[in-house]
């Protein structure tokens, strides 16, 4: 199951996507040996559907009924802001955090 969400570039561009949504879950050491736990809202969405690949700074507005909530791409140190999400590349997973939610 997929909902529409809008992917708003750090270089201004924008793109209406369906995205199915999941979760990813990290632990990372920081510089001082401690763990980090860290936990992304995914948007799976197919590659071709964009005008590039996600950036670090990058939004994504979800809207439903009367909620509105915006996610930054974002991922934890040394981590990539998406992976594929298949074998073929023809799906991207994008990292995510909540920014903002109203």
């Amino acid at each position: 199951m997929s909902r529409t969400v809008r992917l708003d570039g750090v270089d201004g561009v924008s793109v209406v996507l369906q995205a199915g949504i999941g979760a990813s879950h990290y632990e990372t050491a920081n510089d001082y040996g401690a763990i980090e736990r860290w936990e992304s809202r995914d948007y799976v969405v197919t590659r071709a559907d964009l005008p590039r690949l996600p950036q670090l700074g990058d939004l994504i507005i979800e809207e439903q009924e009367n909620r509105r909530a915006v996610y930054a791409v974002s991922a934890p140190r040394g981590m990539p802001v998406w992976t594929p999400a298949d074998s073929y590349g023809i799906a991207i997973s994008i990292h995510t955090v909540l920014s903002e939610s109203i």
